[in-house]
């Protein structure tokens, strides 16, 4: 970029969209070594309840729409105003 003479954009921000953080993932790893465990040692009702458990966090987390949320442009303005005067502070 400084090859370029690339500035950075100090206007025309707009909001970020953030996901927010969700137990599915931790949930469904979990059950997976469960499932992963029990094929191995032939565990038929473990890799069965797991599998089920699987398949029921997987459609609840798809049902749960109060997933993301935004970081305002004002936060955004401010964090990017406070960097570039820590930017300039530096050289």
């Amino acid at each position: 970029m400084k090859k370029r003479n690339a500035q950075r954009p100090v206007e025309g921000f707009r909001a970020i969209h953030m996901p927010r953080n969700t137990r599915a993932g931790i949930v469904l790893a979990g059950l997976s070594v469960a499932l992963g465990f029990a094929l191995i040692w032939y565990m038929w009702w473990l890799a069965a309840l797991s599998f089920v458990g699987i398949l029921a966090v997987a459609i609840f987390h798809t049902f749960n729409y109060d997933r993301d949320f935004y970081i305002p442009v004002e936060d955004v303005v401010a964090a990017e105003d406070a960097r570039t005067q820590l930017l300039s502070a530096g050289k």
